[in-house]
């Protein structure tokens, strides 16, 4: 499959979690970009 990250600018800043879905597989959820609130 393909990859479920949209571009980020480079040297944009962002914290994610790991978690299992339910085939046991390594994803990351509740992706944020800690950089956020510089680019309004």
């Amino acid at each position: 499959g393909g990859d479920g990250f949209k571009t980020l600018n480079e040297g944009e800043a962002v914290e994610f979690e790991i978690s299992e879905n339910d085939k046991g597989k390594s994803q990351a959820v509740n992706v944020v970009r800690t950089s956020a609130e510089e680019s309004n």
